[in-house]
C-alpha cells in the first residue's frame, strides 16, 4: 500500500472538507442540564486552526504523536484537539475522559506515553481547575510528558521548550487504544488510506443522506465514537451531537433527551445500554418526546441480545420508535472501524432461534426445536463492498454457512499494525488477512457475531459464550446485568472447568436474594450452576477503557491467587486487578 506525503493529504481532506459550506452545522455537545450548543464548520475550523497554530508555536513536529485527554461535556472541544492534531500532521491518540468514571486514568496516562513516547498532552479544556486536574494527574503518573491546554494554545502564550526529540511515527494520521480485554491496552496505528476506505465503507453501510444527524455518547477514545461518527461526520458533512458516557450512565434518560432535542437520526450504543434504558428509565418522565425520526440505532461493542431489544422497544412504545430502527453492527480498531452492518430496511433485525447445546458441542447453528435450550442470535450484518468476510476452523480451513469459526476480514481498511509490537502485530495477520479472534457465522451473507473464541469457557465437552451470563443476570433485581465477568477456572480434580461468576450488586440488601436466583437463572437458561459467584459493591469492577467486560483479566487475576483480593473489595474498593 502506497504511502501519502508525511501527513498533508489528509489534513488536506479535513481542511477542504469543513471548508465547504462553512455556516452547516457540524458540531453540538449535548450538556448534561439538557443545553445544546451546535459549532458550525466554519467555526470548527477556524478553533482547530487556532489551536493547530498553537500547538505549532510550542515546537510540535508534524509525524509526532499527540495523547488527548478530554473532560465530560467536553466531547466537542476534544474534537477540535483533534482536528488542530491533523492540521498539524500530528497523529492523535485519544485518552478516556478524565472525569469519564474510569478508575485508573493515571495508568492509562502512563501505558500510553510509555509506548507512544508521546511529549504532549493536550487537555481539551478551558476550565482552570479541570487543568490543574490534568496537570496533577500527569505529575502523580510521572510520565515524561508537558500539558498543553486549549486555554493557552487559544492566545498562541505557549512558550515552553518542550522535552527532548519528538518522537515522529511513519505511515500513520491516527492513534487507537484498543479495549484491553486481556489485560493492557494496545495501541493501533491506523493509516490514512485505511480511513478513507473505513470511512467511505461506513457511510455507504449507514446509507447516509443529506438528512441525517448523528448522535454519539460513546466517547471519541472509542472506535465508535472517532471513527463511525466523528471523521464520518467531518468528512461527509453530517451534523454530530455528542454527550458524555458519563451523562448517560448517571441518568439514561439523557439520551433519549438529547436524541429529540437534537433531531438525530443516526445512533448507537453498546447491548446494555439498551437494557439500561428498559430497566431504569420511567416512561412517564419521557412523555412528549419523539423519536419518530430516528431510522438507525446501532448496536455495537458486544453480544445483541433480542431480548435487551424488545424491553427498551416496550418502553419507549409510546415515542414513535420503530422496531426496525434497531440494527446492529460489527466492528474492531484493528479493521479502522466498523466491519459489517445490517441493513436500513423496512424489516426488524434477522435473528436466528438456534440449538444452544448444538453450537456449544458440535459449533453449529442449528435451528431450534422444542425441548432443547433456546440461544437467540442477531445477526450484525453484512460488510460494506470491497470488504470480504470469512469464517475458519482452528486449522485455518474455511468453513461452510452456519458452522461456527473465527471470523477473518479480507479488508483493505485494516490497520497497519501495534505500535512498536511487532509479536502482537504478526498475530493479528496471515497474509493480508486480519485474524479477529472473534466467532461467528455466516448465513446467507450475513455475519452473526458468537463472542471471543479465547473468553469461551469449556464445561464437560461445551463452549460456553461467558456474555451470554447477560440473559440470565438481566431480569434479576439488585443486579446490574451490565457490569459482570464470567470465566471458567481451571479445576484439575473434576477435570473440567469451574465457571465464576463476578457480579455488581445495586444494593447489597440483595445479596441472599439474588445469589439464589442467579443460579436458578443460570440453570434455567444456560443448564449449568455457577460453582462461585462473587458478589461486588456498585461500581467496583474495573471495564476496558470502552466499557467493555474483563472476562479473561479476571480469570489470569484468579488463577493466579486474585480470589481472595476479588472477595475482599466487597467493601466498595473499585477491583481494578
Amino acid at each position: 500500500m502506497k504511502s501519502d506525503k508525511p501527513n498533508t493529504a489528509f489534513a488536506a481532506e479535513v481542511e477542504a472538507a469543513l471548508s465547504h459550506n462553512p455556516s452547516a452545522l457540524a458540531l453540538a455537545q449535548y450538556y448534561r442540564d439538557g443545553e445544546l450548543i451546535w459549532r458550525t464548520r466554519g467555526e470548527v475550523l477556524t478553533q482547530a486552526r487556532t489551536v493547530a497554530y498553537g500547538l505549532v508555536h510550542a515546537g510540535l513536529m508534524a509525524a509526532e504523536p499527540v495523547l488527548i485527554m478530554p473532560f465530560g461535556d467536553g466531547e466537542v472541544d476534544a474534537a477540535i484537539c483533534i482536528v488542530a492534531a491533523v492540521l498539524v500532521g500530528c497523529p492523535p491518540l485519544v485518552l478516556p475522559a478524565l472525569d469519564g468514571g474510569f478508575s485508573n486514568a493515571t495508568a492509562v496516562l502512563t501505558h500510553a506515553q510509555a509506548i507512544t513516547d508521546a511529549r504532549v498532552v493536550l487537555v481539551a479544556t478551558r476550565n482552570h481547575s479541570q487543568i490543574a486536574a490534568a496537570r496533577d494527574l500527569v505529575e502523580a503518573s510521572g510520565a515524561p510528558v508537558m500539558c498543553l491546554h486549549l486555554a493557552a494554545l487559544e492566545t498562541a502564550t505557549v512558550v515552553i521548550e518542550l522535552p527532548r526529540r519528538a518522537n515522529r511515527i511513519a505511515r500513520c494520521h491516527a492513534l487507537q487504544l484498543t479495549s484491553g480485554t486481556t489485560g493492557a491496552s494496545r495501541v493501533c496505528i491506523w493509516h490514512a488510506p485505511a480511513m478513507r476506505t473505513a470511512i467511505a465503507g461506513v457511510a455507504h453501510s449507514m446509507a447516509l443522506g443529506p438528512g441525517d444527524r448523528f448522535f454519539s455518547w460513546s466517547g471519541l477514545h472509542h472506535t465508535v465514537g472517532l471513527l463511525n461518527f466523528l471523521f464520518v461526520s467531518l468528512l461527509h458533512g453530517i451534523p454530530a451531537t455528542f454527550m458524555s458516557p458519563q451523562v448517560f450512565a448517571g441518568n439514561p434518560a439523557m439520551w433519549l433527551r438529547g436524541l429529540h432535542a437534537s433531531g438525530a437520526t443516526i445512533t448507537a450504543a453498546p447491548n446494555f445500554a439498551l437494557r439500561q434504558i428498559a430497566d431504569r428509565v420511567d416512561p412517564d418522565l419521557i412523555a412528549g418526546l419523539s423519536l419518530s425520526g430516528i431510522r438507525a440505532i446501532w448496536n455495537a461493542g458486544e453480544r445483541v441480545l433480542p431480548s435487551s431489544i424488545s424491553a427498551m422497544l416496550e418502553t419507549l412504545s409510546g415515542t414513535g420508535l420503530r422496531p426496525e430502527t434497531l440494527r446492529a453492527n460489527y466492528g474492531l480498531a484493528e479493521n479502522t472501524g466498523g466491519a459489517t452492518f445490517s441493513s436500513t430496511g423496512d424489516s426488524p433485525l434477522l435473528v436466528d432461534s438456534l440449538d444452544a447445546g448444538a453450537i456449544e458441542t458440535r459449533r453449529i447453528a442449528a435451528d431450534w426445536s422444542a425441548g432443547a435450550r433456546r440461544s437467540d442470535v442477531a445477526t450484525v450484518g453484512a460488510p460494506w463492498p470491497g470488504l470480504s468476510v470469512l469464517t475458519r476452523d482452528d486449522y485455518g480451513r474455511a468453513l461452510s454457512e452456519r458452522t461456527v469459526g473465527q471470523i477473518v476480514l479480507d479488508s483493505p481498511s485494516r490497520f497497519e499494525g501495534y505500535l512498536y509490537d511487532q509479536a502482537a502485530t504478526d498475530a493479528m495477520f496471515e497474509g493480508k488477512l486480519l485474524l479477529t479472534g472473534d466467532l461467528g457465522y455466516l448465513r446467507h451473507g450475513q455475519l452473526f457475531w458468537i463472542g471471543r473464541s479465547q473468553d469461551a469457557i469449556n464445561i464437560r465437552g461445551r463452549k460456553i459464550d461467558p456474555d451470554e451470563f447477560t440473559a440470565v443476570l438481566e431480569d434479576i433485581e439488585g443486579v446490574d446485568a451490565g457490569r459482570f465477568a464470567a470465566f471458567g477456572a481451571v479445576d484439575p480434580e473434576r477435570g473440567t472447568e469451574r465457571i465464576v461468576l463476578i457480579v455488581e450488586l445495586t444494593s447489597n440488601d440483595a445479596k441472599t436474594q439474588a445469589l439464589r436466583a442467579i443460579r436458578r437463572s443460570a440453570a434455567e437458561k444456560l443448564g449449568v450452576v455457577p460453582d462461585e459467584v462473587v458478589t461486588l459493591a456498585p461500581n467496583t469492577l474495573a471495564t476496558t477503557i470502552s466499557g467493555k467486560r474483563r472476562h479473561r483479566h479476571y480469570r489470569q487475576l484468579w488463577e493466579s491467587g486474585g480470589a481472595q483480593f476479588m472477595h475482599a473489595t466487597e467493601d466498595g474498593k473499585t477491583l481494578l486487578g
